[in-house]
């Protein structure tokens, strides 16, 4: 199934992608058509307080699409709220720029002077109380439910996105489930790295470009397999 979307269009509101079912050999795709040098992506502008996006499902890919939205809180959220392997998810070649972050300030310096900035003007930008951890490009959540049982994600794929003036940070991939000494979080009950340890497994973090965030660039959380490759 393709859930394609026309490029130069403006697509507003929260997209929650929920309540399907889909194969690793037949993913539900979600992209676009009618692609021109003047309109290169299908836009999607969100709603404030919110993610742009939300994945709920496995084996999904969404690719060459646009997110904006200075009072979204960020552009794509993937959540887990099953038990087992939360598998298969692609986010490629896509646009994110401008979420949780308003650069829209009167008289405010060009980019390369952001270092001249007011307190009073950061705080414009992005206030303290929106600068959270997941907050920005591209994040993950999971359930916490000891009723569904322990989840994680894997094998998913993160290749060629744009992400620039977001806050807090480019990618933030967490793990629910990955409580372990020295690591006092997570919803599981860990007896060793065999029994009760739920890390994500086979994390691609490749050929990124992020810029201008308020925080962090890309943090890839208690992954077996992480891989991060070329990123700008």
């Amino acid at each position: 199934t393709r859930l394609l979307f026309k490029a130069g269009c403006e697509f507003d509101g929260k997209f929650t992608i929920t309540g399907h079912t889909a194969a690793e050999e037949t993913p539900l795709i979600v992209s676009s058509y009618g692609v021109t040098e003047a309109a290169p992506y299908p836009i999607f502008t969100g709603e404030a307080d919110t993610e742009i996006m939300r994945i709920e499902a496995p084996n999904t890919r969404i690719t060459g699409l646009e997110f904006t939205g200075a009072a979204a809180t960020r552009a794509i959220l993937i959540y887990s709220g099953i038990a087992g392997a939360f598998s298969n998810i692609v986010i490629a070649d896509n646009y994110m720029h401008d979420i949780n972050f308003n650069w829209t300030l009167e008289d405010a310096p060009e980019e390369a002077d952001m270092a001249l900035l007011t307190e009073e003007e950061v705080q414009k930008v992005c206030p303290d109380s929106r600068s959270g951890y997941g907050t920005g490009g591209i994040g993950t959540s999971h359930h916490s439910s000891e009723l569904i049982g322990p989840t994680w994600f894997e094998n998913m794929w993160i290749s060629g996105n744009v992400i620039e003036r977001v806050a807090r940070g480019g990618m933030f991939l967490s793990a629910g489930w990955a409580r372990r000494p020295g690591w006092e979080w997570g919803a599981n009950k860990y007896h060793s790295d065999e029994v009760g340890y739920y890390p994500n497994r086979n994390v691609y973090v490749v050929g990124n470009t992020v810029r201008y965030t308020g925080g962090d660039g890309i943090v890839l959380l208690h992954t077996d397999g992480g891989y991060i490759e070329g990123n700008t």
